[in-house]
């Protein structure tokens, strides 16, 4: 994968999607890790209540990363409608 910089968020959003969680550690098969991703931390105040509720959402959908799949999610949205 490779890493987009600058504005690409704008032209392509889905490139900052992170590669599919795996159940063992072992990156042995040259596949990029989740953990190869460079990150940075985000705080956001949201009520309570709506923290519970997407992780527990989120839980039994087995996702990790709500809040980036949003961002992306609105992106790509915000894309198409220009």
């Amino acid at each position: 994968m490779k890493a987009a910089t600058g504005n690409a968020a704008l032209q392509n959003p889905s490139a900052f999607a992170l590669p599919a969680q795996r159940k063992s550690k072992r990156g042995d098969d040259g596949t990029l890790k989740r953990t190869d991703v460079p990150r940075e931390q985000l705080n956001v105040r949201i009520r309570p209540e709506l923290k519970r509720a997407v992780a527990g959402f989120a839980g039994l959908q087995g996702m990790t990363d709500v809040v980036e799949a949003t961002l992306i999610d609105y992106l790509e949205r915000a894309k198409s409608a220009e």
